[in-house]
């Protein structure tokens, strides 16, 4: 990612005045009830941007459009990282291409099992090091709540782009599968459940969220327990029946032989 930034700001150089062209960057986390999560990082330009970019590196005057499978192979070749830097899908993320709202991009993706593992006292977070997610501590835990304070600071590419009048879309969202307990996102959804922070409201942005996860009930425990108490009941029920169509027939004895009686008339 920091190659790309590096790539975008070196060939706007040679389109100093260009408008309407915006660079997009969404961080986000995807929160679910089994506490199982994904952290997706997304990196994309408008179609106006991306096709600068590929006439500035082909000595163009900015001016050309180009067709689709050319603006996949320029993002795929300039996200990837040279030798020694640090590349997400080395640390487990998955990459897919992202296009949505007129962006192109590529999307990277990590799945957490258990935000647990990435839970504790204390937290150690940063965006820079955003690849190493599942080896660092997030969130810090205070029994079933958790809370997530990051800052998020201005790169010095970030910076530069506002040289170029290079628009930015830099956004953080975390959707939660309850409401949170509070929080300082500049924007919810009508659910309550998705928070969106804008991370260029200032040079300084600190994200702050409390939410809770409640224990889920062992499901397989609880179906087992249902289910021994229906065979019990049906067993029951089903032996009373049983009695009640079929009572035991008692034979009498002979007071005084102790013997069974015979009842049966002798023929005369």
């Amino acid at each position: 990612m920091k190659k790309f930034k590096k790539l975008l700001v070196l060939g706007m150089m040679s389109f100093l005045l260009m408008t309407g062209c915006t660079m997009r960057m969404e961080y986000g986390m995807d929160i679910r009830k089994d506490k199982s999560m994904d952290f997706n990082v997304v990196v994309a330009m408008d179609e106006e941007l991306l096709n600068a970019m590929i006439s500035s590196e082909n000595g163009g005057d900015g001016s050309e459009t180009f067709t689709d499978e050319e603006q996949w192979a320029y993002l795929e070749e300039g996200l990837k990282n040279e030798e020694g830097e640090d590349n997400p899908e080395e640390h487990g993320f998955t990459s897919s291409r992202y296009e949505q709202d007129g962006f192109k991009g590529i999307k990277y993706t990590k799945k957490i099992n258990n935000i647990d593992d990435i839970s504790g006292d204390k937290a150690d977070f940063t965006f820079e090091d955003f690849a190493e997610v599942s080896d660092k501590t997030e969130f810090t835990k205070k029994g079933n709540v958790y809370q997530l304070d990051v800052k998020y600071t201005d790169s010095e590419e970030t910076s530069e782009l506002e040289n170029y009048n290079v628009g930015m879309e830099i956004n953080y969202t975390m959707t939660l599968p309850e409401k949170p307990i509070k929080h300082n996102a500049t924007k919810v959804s009508e659910d309550g459940k998705t928070l969106t922070w804008n991370l260029l409201s200032s040079d300084t942005q600190n994200i702050q969220v409390d939410f809770m996860l409640r224990q889920q009930p062992n499901f397989v425990l609880i179906g087992g327990i249902v289910l021994a108490l229906l065979l019990l009941i049906v067993f029951f029920f089903t032996r009373r029946n049983t009695k009640k169509n079929h009572p035991t027939t008692v034979t009498p004895l002979n007071p005084t032989t102790n013997e069974t009686q015979d009842t049966t008339k002798k023929e005369m």
